[in-house]
């Protein structure tokens, strides 16, 4: 069970952060880096609060351990169903907005 957490919290400060700056820079203009940046990084610090407020609300009052897994894995796979959601609508939003800038 000490593997899970170790896997979990190398893969979220790591996996997840490398591939968000990635696509920030896929979607974000040069011109406008100095904008956005700042506010990506301010709000990458929001998500470990609601993850912990998460886990102190709601996994850690399950009745077993088994139980507060299964609701940390739950929330672990709709927040990775939520990252690839909002990946696919945004890169379709910002190719719907290339192919216009390059029709006019």
């Amino acid at each position: 069970s000490a593997l899970f957490y170790i896997v979990s919290e190398i893969y979220s400060s790591v996996s997840v952060g490398l591939l968000f700056w990635q696509f920030a820079n896929d979607v974000v203009s040069i011109s406008q880096a100095k904008r956005f940046y700042p506010l990506f990084a301010q709000m990458s610090g929001l998500a470990p609060v609601l993850a912990g407020q998460y886990v102190v609300r709601y996994t850690s009052k399950a009745p077993d351990f088994s139980t507060s897994l299964h609701r940390l894995t739950g929330a672990i796979t709709f927040a990775g169903i939520m990252i690839c959601l909002f990946y696919k609508f945004a890169s379709d939003f910002v190719q719907a907005n290339e192919r216009d800038n390059t029709d006019m």
